[in-house]
């Protein structure tokens, strides 16, 4: 197949760049699989780990490039392809050796670097054939392959300045999912289209829950470490999000860690429904769901510490937005947020 370009003088070298790379990858296929073999079955991807562990492919352009220079390819061989790099993924978790020490392009990366790079343009590779995958094909012999993610994602990203990893992020989408046997699992495919907010938060699948299951409120007691973990990441972005939040952490302190299941939906935290209360337009919610929002509320207030300092501004908050809404709720509703604000307060209400 035939195709013409006209090239800035920029994309040119990214165009022969991911022309290299796919030759260069598919040069890692068994020339012919053998019935017999005395050879150890090593993948020999010495000069794809030198060539390839420098810097990140996933500028826009290059990804562009390469999935129309992957799509020329029978679709079998892109299985098979994908299928040699998830192996070769894996087994270069293991390095150690490095065949072409005088290649040295950056010559000031580190080596740790040069693993989470050369990791990073593989799974990139491997999306750019297969279009979409998961976190079970890529880790395919781990026990969390979600947990594995998660992990490589930290290397990955600390293996690349701020505007690499913007790049490399905004190149996928990621959707939480179930498998077959309703453990979680994790979906990811190559973006398409504008960027668009990410799929909502379910905290019964971060915490291993059935999904939309009814059981009881659960707390956890780590809410403090939260920030202090993003203090001392200090990148721009975690940053960012802190100056947000510091008001939210410090007034709602336990309820980010408190989380509330609903039967049929998915688990939120106190936090996020006191904050929906304050911040939402609760017009646009029809009565029944304006209701089950106040209900989750006073489900998880139950299971805040009595010592709460901060639970006086939290009733402040919750007698506005009642006062608001008063008219739609029903007395069942009223009487039971009642009875928790009276239960750490004496006052009326």
């Amino acid at each position: 197949m035939l195709a013409t370009y006209e090239f800035l003088h920029a994309t040119f070298g990214e165009y022969l760049t991911m022309r290299l790379t796919l030759r260069l990858l598919a040069d890692l296929l068994p020339a012919r699989p053998a019935a017999f073999s005395l050879a150890d079955g090593r993948i020999n991807d010495d000069l794809a780990y030198a060539l390839l562990s420098h810097a990140p492919l996933s500028s826009r352009q290059m990804v562009r490039f390469a999935g129309e220079l992957a799509q020329r390819l029978p679709l079998v061989d892109r299985e098979q392809l994908a299928a040699r790099l998830v192996e070769v993924l894996r087994v270069h978790e293991t390095r150690t050796t490095d065949q072409y020490p005088a290649y040295r392009p950056a010559p000031r990366i580190r080596t740790a670097a040069r693993h989470g790079l050369y990791e990073a343009n593989l799974v990139l590779m491997i999306l750019v054939l297969t279009r979409r995958s998961s976190a079970a094909q890529l880790f395919p012999d781990r026990v969390d392959p979600v947990h594995s993610w998660h992990r490589h994602c930290m290397l990955w990203r600390s293996s690349m300045d701020e505007e690499q990893w913007t790049d490399f992020a905004l190149t996928f989408t990621t959707r939480r999912t179930r498998d077959g046997h309703g453990r979680r699992a994790l979906s990811i495919a190559l973006r398409e289209g504008p960027v668009r907010a990410p799929q909502q938060v379910d905290a019964n699948w971060l915490f291993g829950f059935e999904e939309g299951h009814d059981g009881p409120v659960w707390q956890r007691s780590y809410w403090d470490e939260l920030w202090h973990k993003m203090s001392v990441t200090g990148s721009t972005p975690d940053s960012i999000l802190r100056l947000a939040l510091e008001p939210v952490l410090d007034s709602l302190g336990p309820a980010l860690t408190t989380f509330v299941p609903v039967g049929g939906e998915r688990a939120t935290s106190l936090a996020h429904d006191l904050l929906r209360l304050l911040l939402d337009d609760t017009s646009e919610l029809s009565d029944p769901d304006l209701i089950a929002l106040y209900e989750r509320v006073v489900r998880g207030l139950a299971l805040m510490p009595h010592d709460w300092h901060n639970f006086g501004r939290v009733v402040q908050a919750l007698l506005t937005a009642h006062e608001r809404d008063r008219a739609r709720l029903g007395d069942t509703v009223r009487e039971r947020l009642r009875s928790q604000i009276l239960s750490r307060i004496d006052r009326p209400y």
